[in-house]
């Protein structure tokens, strides 16, 4: 896949393209999420993290581990 080549900016890409073909799918909020953190980019993968929680609120335990980790990234603990 190309979060696993590291292709990350093709990665978001599609997660647009696919965001605008079904915007209430919450793992593309998630898979953004963890494509930002990749790259670095924390508020907005806090954000995205955020989005898919509230899509799909069955998937919280999952998306608040990710934003702490993040949040330990951006030292924010």
């Amino acid at each position: 896949t190309l979060y696993e080549t590291k292709e990350y900016f093709r990665a978001l890409a599609d997660l647009d393209r696919i965001e605008k073909e079904k915007p209430d799918t919450a793992a593309v909020y998630f898979l953004r999420g963890l494509v930002l953190t990749k790259m670095r980019n924390y508020p907005d993968a806090l954000q995205a993290f955020e989005a898919a929680m509230e899509k799909d609120p069955a998937n919280k335990v999952e998306c608040l581990v990710n934003q702490a980790t993040v949040k330990f990234y951006m030292r924010k603990y």
